[in-house]
């Protein structure tokens, strides 16, 4: 695959994440097609796997402890906080479904966007 091929699915997977909040990067329907065709990509991140070090990688930001992807995992943390509260809402263990709804809608939009920072964080 080439840089741009790369960029696009890149680009598809993160987009789909945005629109699927509560899903995880494994649940993508492209994998069957990408592992066929392709075989395996480190980490699930096609930016992972066309810049192969850390350091070169546009989704990498410095910090203390080396570069560090802190845009997906600002998405990971969201996602998870928007299961656990989907679960619980489901269960019956948390508020009202009005102010439950809305804090789910709240999380969800949030993901989303961190979804989307990622997405277009690769150009």
């Amino acid at each position: 695959m080439d840089e741009r091929m790369y960029k696009q699915l890149h680009y598809d997977l993160w987009n789909w994440l945005a629109n699927n909040p509560g899903k995880e990067k494994d649940d993508w329907p492209g994998w069957a097609m990408i592992k066929k065709n392709y075989g395996r990509v480190a980490n699930l991140c096609f930016a992972c796997e066309y810049f192969e070090e850390c350091e070169l990688c546009p989704l990498n930001r410095s910090t203390r402890h080396g570069p560090e992807c802190t845009l997906y995992y600002k998405w990971r943390d969201l996602n998870e906080k928007y299961i656990t509260a989907y679960y619980l809402r489901f269960q019956g263990r948390i508020g009202s479904k009005n102010k439950t709804t809305k804090k789910l809608d709240n999380l969800a939009t949030k993901t989303a966007n961190a979804a989307i920072a990622v997405r277009d964080e690769w150009k």
